[in-house]
C-alpha cells in the first residue's frame, strides 16, 4: 500500500522536529540534491522506478550513495520512498517538507525581483522589514535581477505578490491617464 505524499511528509518531518533549523535545511538540501539527480539522470530514474530490479538491490545503491553524504534523515526517507516503490513522490514531497520547515521554525520565504543587485546592507534591511511585516523569526531571502523593472522590487512571499516596481507604476499612471 502506497501512502500519500502529505502522510510521509507529515510522518517524515516529525522525525525532524527536534532539529535544528540549519540541520532540517542540510537535510532538505540533500533531499533536493537528490530530487534534481532524479529527474535529469534517466539510468538513476529508470534503475529505481524497474519493476525487475530487486529492491533490495535499490536500497544498496542508495545506501552507497549516501555513505558520502552522510545524511542519515535524507537517507532514511529515500530508503522508506523506495521500499514502497514511490521513489518519484519526493518532488512531490520535498515543497511539502519546506512549508512544514517554514511553519514549524517560522521561517518566511521571499523571493525578490529587483532592477539591479541589492547590496549586503539593502538585502538586510530587507529582511528584517519582511520579518516585522510578517512576524517571522526567520526571512530567507532569494534574488533575481530584472532590468526591465526599472527600479523597485518585485516581492513573493508565500502566496502573496507585492509590485513595487517602478515599471508598474508608470503603467498605472499610463492607465489612468487613458481613462
Amino acid at each position: 500500500m502506497n501512502l500519500k505524499p502529505k502522510t510521509i511528509a507529515l510522518a517524515f518531518f516529525d522525525s525532524l522536529r527536534s532539529l535544528s533549523l540549519a540541520h532540517v535545511n542540510e537535510v532538505l538540501h540533500v533531499l533536493e540534491a537528490f530530487r534534481q539527480t532524479h529527474a535529469t539522470e534517466p539510468l538513476l530514474r529508470d534503475f529505481l522506478s524497474h519493476p525487475h530490479i530487486p529492491v533490495q538491490e535499490k536500497l544498496q545503491k542508495i545506501q552507497a550513495i549516501f555513505k558520502a553524504v552522510a545524511n542519515k534523515e535524507a537517507e532514511a526517507l529515500l530508503l522508506f520512498l523506495v521500499r514502497q516503490k514511490n521513489a518519484d513522490s519526493l518532488s512531490i514531497i520535498l515543497p511539502l517538507l519546506h512549508d512544514l520547515r517554514d511553519e514549524h521554525f517560522g521561517v518566511l520565504s521571499v523571493h525578490a525581483t529587483t532592477e539591479s543587485v541589492l547590496s549586503h546592507e539593502q538585502q538586510e534591511t530587507l529582511k528584517e522589514t519582511l520579518k516585522n511585516a510578517f512576524e517571522k523569526k526567520t526571512v530567507e531571502l532569494t534574488t533575481q535581477i530584472n532590468p526591465d523593472l526599472l527600479g523597485g522590487v518585485v516581492i513573493r512571499a508565500g502566496d502573496q505578490l507585492l509590485d513595487a516596481s517602478l515599471r508598474t507604476q508608470l503603467e498605472k499612471i499610463q492607465l489612468a491617464l487613458h481613462v
